[in-house]
């Protein structure tokens, strides 16, 4: 009987303590793989516009182009030849959709035994989550205190020649 009183209050307090831990977890692994598509798309545009600014560098048609075009200066009229952008534009990439991370092989084949049921509402949300806490706990003292290790109320011998009086 004690040891199923200690399994059944470890059912309820294990998840309440780990799962809200394992979701934020995955949360941190999610939003550190958006931060990584964040910064390779940096890098590509910096890339895109260190090369643009080599081109206006030493390309005296890139500067010609850009005066014309920001500056509205009017260069005398001869023969143009239209040449494609450098490059793909900044945002050709679409946006990424984070994967969520998988649990151990271990953990993913005892959950799949599972029902399907939404056990964050149970064991992450805080109100649930504070009286499942309190219900194991409460289990988990009254299997140590009706079932714990007993004293005897009279010592017995010690030893196998001791004699009690």
């Amino acid at each position: 009987m004690y040891w199923g009183l200690v399994l059944l209050a470890s059912l309820g307090l294990v998840p309440s303590l780990l799962l809200p831990e394992w979701r934020h977890y995955q949360a941190l692994c999610m939003a550190d793989q958006i931060e990584r598509a964040q910064i390779e798309r940096l890098e590509r545009e910096l890339a895109r516009q260190t090369r643009l600014l080599e081109a206006v560098r030493v390309d005296p048609a890139v500067v010609y182009r850009l005066a014309e075009r920001d500056l509205g200066i009017q260069i005398e009229p001869g023969s143009y030849v239209s040449v494609a952008p450098i490059g793909p534009p900044a945002d050709a990439s679409p946006p990424l959709t984070p994967e969520p991370v998988k649990p151990p092989a271990w953990i993913a084949a005892f959950v799949s035994h599972l029902p399907d049921l939404d056990y964050d509402a149970v064991f992450c949300e805080p109100q649930p989550r504070r009286v499942m806490i309190v219900m194991s706990t409460a289990v988990l003292c009254v299997a140590f205190v009706l079932y714990g290790r007993r004293y005897r109320a009279t010592p017995g011998p010690s030893r196998a020649g001791d004699v009690v009086a």
